[in-house]
């Protein structure tokens, strides 16, 4: 029987992958999401490889609402903030991976909040400067995988369009052009 990591990851493989640059991310119908979503949960995503570190001005922050809003991850827990990639249906997206430690808080605050068992009424939303960006739902296999510490880490934010995920970027990056 294969793992939930193998799962997950042949899930993406074969699914409609909405958003390029994650190879093996979950498809748009199994993460059910609002304006964004987290990313690949096996190791082999473009984002492991590619990006740049994010600013140290950066003022990022990731909650998690289920009854009450929760910090999830925070700058210091961001890696490399990724290229933008347009997807398949048109939607821009920035992928974010998180630092090791980063993917273990991640871990330990969504099993405190209880995400595995109550994802359905998970709201996450991504705040740049104190602004909400994007917020989104999760699905429960990915809720799942990362409570069990089977995800890689891998995050993105999904745009409507191009220009919005760029803007997005630049101000993670710290990039005027």
């Amino acid at each position: 029987m294969p793992s939930r990591r193998e799962l997950l990851g042949s899930l993406g493989a074969t699914g409609a992958v909405a958003v390029a640059g994650c190879v093996d991310a979950l498809p748009d119908d199994v993460t059910r999401r609002l304006s964004g979503d987290f990313g690949s949960t096996g190791p082999d995503s473009e984002s492991d490889s590619t990006g740049d570190p994010l600013a140290d001005d950066a003022a990022v922050r990731v909650t998690l609402t289920i009854d009450e809003t929760r910090p999830l991850f925070e700058s210091r827990h961001v890696e490399r903030v990724g290229p933008v990639k347009e997807g398949q249906t048109g939607r821009a997206s920035v992928p974010l991976q998180l630092t090791e430690a980063g993917v273990e808080v991640v871990a330990e605050r969504a099993a405190a909040a209880e995400l595995a068992e109550r994802y359905a009424d998970a709201v996450i939303a991504v705040i740049v400067d104190g602004e909400t960006r994007e917020q989104f739902e999760i699905e429960e296999m990915l809720a799942a995988a990362i409570v069990d510490g089977e995800w890689s880490g891998a995050f993105r934010v999904t745009f409507e369009d191009r220009a919005a995920a760029a803007a997005f970027r630049a101000t993670l990056v710290g990039d005027s052009s």
